[in-house]
């Protein structure tokens, strides 16, 4: 199952581009060492908390981050579209 195009959005906007590039750097450098089998797999979901919204605000966002193991690595709530 692929996430929604706007939590891969809020996600990115999160994000400084200095480290985006950065990582990419880092990444290449490790794709390219030959230990790409360091890498390991995380998976992002975004959820909309239900019975927290109203006329003057909407529901909290919240993206949380995991490892292939299950353990929880980062959580944040995110601007709902339109902020």
């Amino acid at each position: 199952m692929h996430p929604p195009t706007s939590t891969i959005h809020h996600t990115f906007t999160m994000l400084s581009p200095k480290y985006l590039q950065s990582f990419q750097k880092q990444f290449n450098d490790l794709l390219n060492s030959g230990e790409a089998e360091k890498l390991r797999k995380n998976f992002i979901d975004g959820k909309t908390q239900c019975g927290n919204g109203n006329m003057q605000q909407k529901a909290n966002h919240i993206v949380s981050v995991v490892d292939e193991n299950g353990f929880f690595l980062w959580k944040t709530s995110v601007c709902p579209d339109p902020c």
